[in-house]
């Protein structure tokens, strides 16, 4: 037995959906394979449908910011945060935010800080318009049941802005593209 206390392991000052927190710290890699760069401008499948990432908190995370890659084209408006296991609650959100600015990381301060304790958790994101899109990753294996495997989830009429409870059902919408979007313990995401 060691004579020291186990190593902590700590947090980037960002936590995304390509992040070790969420599905690519389950193999190491982006999202099912490290070719899966978001570097692609894709159109928000359903308007109104969001999409759950699970991630997991290992130690206390102070959230500050939420955030999300715009795409070539910004339109309509977004909703991003995060949820409680279960989606019963939402524990924060941007609100209704026009998509503003392209190819670029949008950020959006939280009116004040949240702390994460160690958990389970979703981070969800929304979109309002078909022609507004965002930085995927864009690969033709990202067949339903694989995104349904990792946990994530979907709900229609979801906003933006995001409702205070989802009911989550499987993920079908989001079967060929993988948004990028998190949080950050940072006063700007990008900082």
């Amino acid at each position: 037995m060691p004579d020291f206390p186990y190593p902590t392991r700590l947090h980037l000052p960002m936590i995304s959906t390509f992040s070790r927190e969420s599905m690519s710290g389950l193999n190491g890699t982006y999202p099912f394979g490290s070719q899966n760069v978001p570097n692609n401008s894709v159109a928000w499948p359903v308007a109104n449908t969001a999409i759950f990432v699970p991630f997991v908190i290992w130690s206390n995370y102070l959230v500050q910011t939420v955030w999300w890659g715009n795409g070539s084209t910004a339109n309509g408006n977004v909703d991003c945060g995060v949820f409680s296991h279960d989606a019963q609650s939402l524990l924060f959100n941007a609100g209704t935010t026009a998509q503003s600015g392209t190819q670029a990381i949008q950020t959006v301060a939280l009116s004040s800080s949240v702390l994460l304790a160690p958990g389970y958790y979703y981070m969800a994101l929304v979109g309002s318009s078909l022609t507004g899109t965002f930085l995927c990753s864009n690969n033709q294996t990202y067949e339903t049941y694989a995104l349904q495997a990792w946990g994530c989830a979907q709900m229609a009429s979801a906003g933006p802005p995001l409702a205070s409870g989802a009911t989550l059902v499987s993920c079908t919408s989001f079967n060929e593209i993988f948004p990028m979007f998190g949080f950050s313990n940072k006063a700007s995401a990008l900082v």
